[in-house]
Parts: C-alpha cells; structure tokens; sequence
C-alpha cells in the first residue's frame, strides 16, 4: 500500500490510494483518529505547517462492502469491545463483527473525490452517534394492560366480535389469504397437525415430516416471526421425533 502524496488528508490526516489492487481483508492497523468536519481543514495547496502534520498522522482508508455495494464507500469510526463501526454512504452507521470484517475491501478513489467522501462520513457518523447517545439514555416505557385494552376498543369498538376485527383479522368473506387472517391459519392447522395425523407420522417415524408440516403453519400466519421459527428450522434431525412427540403432547394432551 502506498500513500499517494497528492491525496491531502481531511484535519491534517493522509488519505491512502493503493498501486495495486485492493486485497480482501486488508485493514488498517491501527483504528481512525476523529476527523474535525471542518471544510478549512481541506486545502489544494497545503502549506509547510499542513505537510508536516501529515507526516505525523495516522492513516485513513475508504471501504466498500463487497456484499453490500450499494451502501456506497464507509469510513471505520470506531470498535467497541471487538466489534466495528462503520458509517456509510448511505447514511447508516452499522456494526460489523470481527468475522464479517474481511467484507470490508479497501477502495481507491481521486484524491479530490475521497477528501469530499471523508467529509461526508465524518459528518454523517457524527450525527449518527449523537442519535445513538441520545436513544441509549432514554428510557423505556411499558404500556399498562388497562392502556392496551384502551386502545384496542379504539379500533374495535365491539371488541373481537366487531365486524372490522373479523374481516381484517380473522379473515372473513375474504377471498384472499393473508397472514393475518386467523381463521385460515386455524384451519391448516387443524388439517396438517390433527391428533390422527401425527398419531400416523409418528408411528411410521417420519418426525421430519411434522417439523415441516409445523413450519408449514408457522410460516403461513403473522403470529409467529421469524425470529421465533428459527430455532425449529435449525433443529437437529436426530430430534424431529421428540419434538413430533412434544408437540402432540401439547395440542391434544392424552386424547
């Protein structure tokens, strides 16, 4: 890696350009000082005093992410307990973990172009830290049962016996299906994990066909997120049956 002495820096810090082709998972060393958003820091001619600073300063690289390309170029701003901060382009200052590092490719880019890039991110990164300061410090709020019920009879005036509440979420006289319409979920429920049909994938130890007829259902209504269907979907095979077993337990008990 070679440093371009052209390329002059934002606050006294040197920009790297690379001779060669930017090598995957190639990263600094040593993390960023802050730079000063300051547009008087960026001059075309520096003088003695600017030249001698940047001998003397760390050196700042661009990145893009190699998955992620629309992001636009990120400027590392920090690493909090292992894992790094990076404000991109696009305005959003995500954190990376180690393992997702070598992502992050170093990228060459006119002089000219990666001072107004380094400005930009520094602005940017400022803001979003501020943001993330101030959501850290408020509190959270929970809403009382008494507020839920409140605002639910705002909507639903009758409460689950409403019209509206039966149309818009449990499906009825609609043509289409939607995730939230329980009614249909219901239904596949009852047609796919009935006591006689897990009593006969059990007894032929097909377990793997109750996960999937399970997952079928899960993903077919909004009541459950993807979140919770992961653990299922990443269930060793080796105990389909128990959870095949588990689950006839807990729908139909000993009938």
């Amino acid at each position: 890696m070679a440093c371009d002495p052209t390329a002059q820096g934002v606050a006294g810090l040197r920009v790297t350009t690379h001779t060669s082709s930017p090598r995957e998972g190639a990263f600094m060393t040593t993390s960023p000082l802050p730079i000063k958003n300051d547009s008087s820091a960026i001059h075309d001619e520096p003088g003695e005093q600017d030249a001698a600073s940047a001998e003397s300063a760390d050196v700042i690289q661009l990145y893009q992410h190699s998955k992620r390309p629309g992001w636009g170029l990120a400027l590392r701003v920090r690493e909090r307990d292992g894992r790094h901060d990076v404000q991109f382009e696009d305005g959003q200052l995500r954190t990376i973990a180690p393992d997702f590092m070598h992502l992050l490719l170093p990228v060459d880019r006119p002089a000219d172009e990666t001072r107004l890039a380094l400005q930009n991110l520094t602005a940017m990164s400022g803001m979003a830290m501020a943001r993330s300061e101030r959501n850290n410090e408020s509190e959270t709020r929970t809403i009382t049962l008494d507020e839920q019920v409140a605002w639910f009879l705002e909507q639903y005036a009758d409460g689950f016996v409403a019209d509206q509440w039966a149309t818009k979420m449990r499906g009825a006289g609609q043509k289409k299906r939607a995730k939230a319409h329980r009614d249909p979920a219901i239904a596949q429920a009852q047609k796919l994990l009935g006591a006689d049909q897990l009593d006969q994938l059990l007894e032929q130890l097909r377990g793997d066909e109750i996960v999937e007829r399970a997952l079928t259902v899960m993903r077919g209504t909004s009541l459950i997120s993807a979140a919770q269907r992961r653990p299922l979907e990443g269930l060793d095979p080796q105990r389909y049956g128990l959870f095949g077993r588990a689950l006839r337990d807990l729908l139909y008990g000993d009938q």
